[in-house]
């Protein structure tokens, strides 16, 4: 919602969509950023080389939110909300050029 309200065109892909769908969905569309969340279920390695091949083979901005304790262990290459008024403002106050 709050993307929306900020003029944002947001697609939703779905909550369980594989990663290599998602890194097929951001090679065939290429958007100019991507917001998912890590929730629990997911290996670190496997999370790890999800944020890994999205940021070495697209230019898509990168955002993450989702469980604190998992996002700590993984390096994004992007942007980490860690609560839902830290994303409010960043996206409230930004205009993502």
């Amino acid at each position: 919602m709050v993307l929306k309200e900020n003029g944002f065109d947001v697609v939703n892909v779905g909550k369980t969509i594989s990663f290599e769908s998602i890194l097929q969905c951001v090679d065939k569309i290429k958007p100019d950023i991507l917001f998912t969340t890590f929730i629990v279920g997911q290996k670190v390695t496997l999370l790890q080389k999800f944020c890994d091949d999205l940021f070495n083979h697209s230019k898509t901005k990168l955002f993450f939110a989702g469980n604190p304790e998992l996002l700590r262990l993984v390096n994004t290459h992007g942007k980490v909300f860690y609560s839902l008024d830290e994303f409010d403002r960043f996206f409230n106050n930004s205009s993502l050029n």
